[in-house]
């Protein structure tokens, strides 16, 4: 990047990989120094398991009619009954005088996380259970349509300007299987402090690091 580029990307965290990775890849394999996967999350966070039931006749129609609807004010917990697919989901590090959060993905079949329609969801942290588990409220959604590598969802981590302060975004992008990313549809802001995704404009020549780019493979 040029020094009078609007953005300096200071670290580009493979969070997700939303739409972009193998959903059979595991969670445990996502690492980052600002993100953990539910997979290995801190000792005072448990871990969510939804449902990974898949089935077919009138289940699967109802699994798809429940996606459709909004997700907004439910919990973790509620999503259990429609037998979703998560396709990945991360605890954010960062934390505000109202708690925890986190971002996850869901769709309402396996192959859907890649190609077809899926919800990004922004999560609250709401309480432990028992055994171990815990639950989120969903505070924000968006639903996007996937088909990589065309149109992929992915986070970075950036600070605005030399003197602005680190936030944390996500991008629908093309994933060019290189070091770089180069064409970038959409940004949003994840706000913790409002609690919403909020849509940013691209700045011009804007550029960053790709995560699900391996050099040597």
């Amino acid at each position: 990047m040029r020094k009078n580029n609007i953005l300096i990307i200071l670290t580009l965290i493979p969070m997700m990989a939303l739409s972009c990775r193998n959903e059979s890849e595991s969670k445990s394999g996502l690492t980052s120094p600002h993100f953990v996967t539910r997979g290995k999350i801190p000792q005072d966070t448990a871990q969510i398991e939804l449902s990974r039931a898949n089935k077919s006749g009138a289940n699967e129609l109802e699994c798809h009619s429940s996606f459709e609807s909004s997700f907004l004010g439910k919990t973790t917990q509620d999503l259990n009954s429609y037998h979703l697919q998560e396709c990945l989901g991360v605890i954010i590090e960062q934390e505000t005088d109202s708690g925890k959060y986190g971002v996850a993905q869901y769709s309402a079949r396996v192959n859907d996380c890649r190609h077809g329609k899926s919800k990004i969801t922004l999560e609250k942290f709401i309480r432990y259970f028992p055994d171990g588990k815990a639950s989120f409220q969903i505070m924000d959604e968006l639903t996007v349509n996937s088909n990589c590598p065309e149109k992929c969802y992915s986070t970075i981590y950036l600070k605005m300007l030399e003197n602005g302060s680190k936030q944390f975004f996500l991008i629908e992008h093309e994933d060019n299987s290189k070091p770089i990313l180069t064409k970038i549809y959409k940004m949003w802001e994840v706000n913790i402090v409002q609690k919403r995704f909020i849509e940013s404009a691209i700045p011009k020549n804007f550029t960053c690091l790709n995560p699900n780019y391996a050099d040597g493979i």
